[in-house]
Parts: structure tokens; sequence; C-alpha cells
């Protein structure tokens, strides 16, 4: 029974990551995304390329992607200590979607959604060093890492949800690999190791 439930989480996960948000905004004005800026079908593109208060909307229902599949998965009785897993296929479909030309970008905003609704309160945590971090070293590597470690920090010492921080810690991995990709760090570490 369990493993039905999850399996159902986990499709409708890559169901909701699948829909291209940035792609059906930008057709909404007459735009094709695939075409302008950067051709990602993602937030950023239609924030830079196509309008800003769209691209405001688009990053919105990306978050929603993430989170909506978590939430349905811990309705329909998985456990919470698997439910990050709905939000993980959610960030899948949205890097490889059913359309693959309409895959969008790093997922940060799915994957935002998704830790949200995984672990609610350890993410406070997050966001009230994240942000600053943000701002003072205008880097979001560096905002990723230290929001990161707040996220551990106030997961496991402050709040005690242990289950829920580790499936949020997972996501949060996995946008950070995504955008720090294996090669590069083998390519610097390379390059310590010949100095």
């Amino acid at each position: 029974m369990l493993s039905e439930q999850l399996a159902a989480a986990m499709i409708i996960g890559y169901l909701s990551g699948s829909i291209p948000f940035a792609w059906l905004a930008a057709r909404s004005v007459g735009v094709n995304i695939l075409l302008v800026g950067s051709g990602n079908p993602g937030t950023a593109n239609v924030f830079c390329a196509v309008d800003k208060r769209l691209g405001v909307l688009v990053f919105l229902a990306d978050v929603m992607k993430g989170a909506v599949p978590v939430v349905i998965a811990l309705a329909i009785g998985v456990p919470k200590e698997l439910a990050f897993l709905a939000g993980a296929a959610a960030i899948a479909g949205h890097w490889r979607p059913v359309v693959p030309r309409l895959g969008g970008g790093g997922g940060l905003a799915a994957a935002s959604g998704a830790v949200v609704a995984t672990a609610p309160l350890p993410v406070f945590g997050a966001l009230a060093f994240g942000f600053p971090a943000l701002a003072i070293f205008k880097s979001s590597g560096h905002a990723a890492y230290i929001g990161m470690s707040a996220l551990l920090i106030s997961g496991y010492a402050v709040f005690m949800e242990w289950e829920t921080t580790t499936g949020a810690l997972v996501l949060a991995v996995l946008i950070v690999a995504r955008h720090r990709p294996v090669e590069t760090i083998t390519r610097r570490l390379g390059k310590s190791s010949a100095t």
C-alpha cells in the first residue's frame, strides 16, 4: 500500500514538474521563449527577456510545482520521511519533462517549493541566513551553501526534525550539484593539485 502511495505521489510530482510554466507564460504574450534571450524555457529567461512581472509569476508557479506534490504525498499517507521524494520527482520533471525541448532551468524555484513543503520550520533558519548572504556576497552559490548549513543546524539542533531535514537536505544537494557540475569541481581539484 505504501509503495503504491509513494509511486502515485512521485508520478504526480514528475507530471507537475513537467508543466512548462515559462513557455506557457511567454506564449500568453505572443513570445516563443525558445527564440529569445538565452533560449532556455526557465524563470530567469522570462524575467530577463520577456517581462519582469511575468517572470515573478513564473517563479511562483515553479515554486508551487515543487511544493504541491509534497503536500499531496503527505495528504495521501506517505510518511514525512519519504514525502520529499515527490519533490525530487518534480525537480526531475522540471529538468527532463515529458516534452524534452521544454526542459526548464536549474530547478531552484521548484526545489525551493519542495524544501519548504518538506521541512517548513527548518527552512526559516535557511532563509534567515541565506538571503543576507546573497545580499552581502552577491553570489547565489555562497547563499546556497550558507543556507544549507543553516538548514542543517536549525533542522537537527533547533527543531529536532530529523526525517524532514534529511529529505530537505537531499533536495538542496540535488540543486547544488546541478549548479556545480562534478566535472567543474574535478577540474578545479586537478588545477590545485598541479600547483
